[in-house]
């Protein structure tokens, strides 16, 4: 095994041929749900950085052997507290991800040593360390590593479950498969819709395409009841630019994948996904509200399955939390976990006994006041 050599760079300042490798080292793992997804691609990385104004505060850990970039690990920096400020560090991802991971290429057990070393030596200039990744993934003994290493705390404070689904690239087999009550509501629900005007699906990939999808997905978000929540990206400016952002970076690598169900030319439901990998991320979906009683989202869901089994993608990633609508359609999920690293600095130290005490005191409440 050759030398592994760390350099970190200011994202402001990596070279520019680091976005082909960058995405070139993503498109080379597997496609599966316990792999790196597109939301650790440079694309994805460079628009929430953009979005989130985090730019000055940005850097990329690049790990090289002799002949080939080995891992690139996105982070940013922040400060925490009024009186006693700590410093953290996080994986760019937790800002915003599908399925958190690390972008290392196998085997990767040969990195996670020196990666820790260098973080303990050369860039230890953090108390703490926030990252997520999915249980089970390839990357995952990482946390095994730190947890016996002596120069680093680590806790699991969160976890959450989503759902996704295996196509097998058969809509036939996997339309037959699904619960008969279904099957009967997406018969009868397009059946109603095509008694009110014309229905009319349209996928949408390409470059040129993607503000025409735009404009249809925040007419449709603008009518959803997710507008009176105010969880629209009508309601959400920045979370809109960042779609905007990745979206057009995303057609230009041929990533987009786009879905709107019309009615009489009216867009009433959109799913907006990327596929890599063989694996489609389900990002946004909504529908008009006021077609609800025709489940919209259903009748285009199988629209969306169907292309993307001719289009011979393996997994369909719902992505966010086990929602009773999307667990209609399957009963897989995977465990995103987040994890807090403390360095042994003092204030890592004080902050990790911090923890400690809370987690106890938490443990040991009376149900009723958890």
């Amino acid at each position: 095994m050759s030398e592994l050599r760390i350099v970190t760079y200011s994202m402001s300042a990596l070279p520019k041929e680091f976005d082909n490798i960058w995405n070139g080292l993503l498109s080379n793992l597997s496609g599966d749900v316990g792999s790196s997804d597109i939301s650790i691609s440079y694309a994805w990385v460079e628009s929430l950085i953009e979005t989130s104004k985090i730019a000055d505060d940005s850097e990329a850990i690049v790990i090289s052997d002799n002949y080939s970039v080995r891992a690139i690990v996105p982070i940013y920096h922040q400060t925490h507290g009024r009186f006693m400020q700590s410093r953290s560090i996080s994986l760019t991802t937790e800002l915003y991800s599908g399925r958190p991971n690390l972008l290392i290429s196998p085997p990767e057990e040969d990195v996670f040593d020196p990666l820790l070393h260098y973080l303990q030596t050369e860039k230890s200039d953090w108390d703490i360390f926030f990252i997520s990744i999915v249980d089970g993934a390839r990357t995952f003994p990482l946390i095994e590593a730190i947890r016996k290493s002596k120069h680093f705390n680590i806790a699991r404070y969160s976890e959450s479950t989503s759902p996704y689904l295996r196509l097998d690239g058969n809509w036939a087999k996997l339309a037959a498969a699904l619960p008969k009550k279904l099957r009967w509501t997406i018969k009868k629900s397009e059946k109603n819709l095509e008694s009110i005007g014309s229905i009319e699906y349209v996928h949408y990939c390409k470059s040129s395409e993607v503000a025409t999808f735009l404009a249809a997905m925040m007419t449709i978000e603008g009518n959803s009841w997710k507008d009176d929540a105010d969880s629209s990206l009508t309601k959400r400016s920045q979370q809109f630019q960042f779609y905007e952002s990745f979206l057009h970076k995303a057609a230009n690598i041929g990533w987009f994948s786009g879905h709107i169900l019309y009615v009489d030319r009216r867009p009433i439901a959109h799913v907006c996904g990327t596929i890599l990998n063989n694996t489609f991320l389900d990002m946004k979906e909504s529908y008009d509200n006021s077609f609800r009683k025709y489940s919209p989202s259903h009748v285009l869901k199988k629209y969306v399955l169907s292309t993307l089994c001719e289009l011979e993608v393996t997994y369909f990633d719902f992505m966010g939390d086990c929602e009773e609508y999307k667990m209609r359609w399957t009963s897989l999920t995977y465990v995103k976990a987040s994890y807090v690293i403390f360095n042994k600095t003092i204030k890592g130290r004080l902050l990790f006994w911090k923890f400690r005490i809370l987690e106890f005191l938490r443990y040991h409440q009376p149900e009723n006041q958890r």
